[in-house]
């Protein structure tokens, strides 16, 4: 797998079991957020799972772009939601939107 340096890459997907990583409680069936290395967040809903993790990213406020692949679960309200909060917090933020149609992530993102 090749890695470009300015690109973080993230994904929220529901969590199969409860457990304790990172000091992060994970319920089951909630919502995490999560990038290749570790969980950064757990919620009951998607939308808080994806801003958490964006938020917890150590460098989000150097970013530029998010592209979001949307899952199959994800609704056009969710997206809609997702960029208005996403730009309250980051107002520079250039967010785009492909529907993935993905089964088992609501979102994968590419951040830069």
């Amino acid at each position: 797998t090749c890695y470009l340096s300015n690109v973080t890459t993230g994904y929220v997907t529901t969590a199969t079991r409860d457990a304790t990583i990172n000091e992060i409680a994970i319920t089951k069936n909630h919502f995490i957020g999560l990038t290749p290395d570790v969980i950064l967040s757990d919620s009951p809903d998607k939308i808080e799972a994806a801003l958490s993790l964006m938020s917890n990213l150590p460098d989000m406020d150097d970013k530029q772009v998010v592209t979001a692949f949307c899952g199959c679960d994800v609704t056009q309200e969710e997206k809609d939601d997702l960029e208005s909060r996403l730009l309250n917090l980051y107002p520079m933020l250039d967010i785009g939107y492909i529907d993935g149609n993905q089964d088992v992530y609501s979102f994968i993102f590419a951040i830069e």
